[in-house]
């Protein structure tokens, strides 16, 4: 099984970037764009790896983190 990269980031173009570059490693990767939705993720399934914007809107990534 490959490994799964959960991409938090608010910035589309960055999540775009990040998407294809990790999915032409062999990787499988998902997206979210807030914090919330990434907690809500982290709920449903485990991920190898998180690649976290710190600088999200509303919930920042360190809040994230100490959730």
């Amino acid at each position: 099984m490959a490994d799964l990269v959960l991409i938090v980031d608010d910035d589309k173009a960055v999540s775009n970037m990040l998407y294809k570059v990790i999915g032409s490693n062999g990787m499988q990767a998902e997206t979210a764009d807030s914090g919330e939705q990434c907690l809500a993720m982290l709920k449903q399934k485990q991920y190898d790896l998180i690649l976290l914007d710190i600088n999200l809107s509303g919930m920042d990534g360190f809040q994230v983190i100490q959730q």
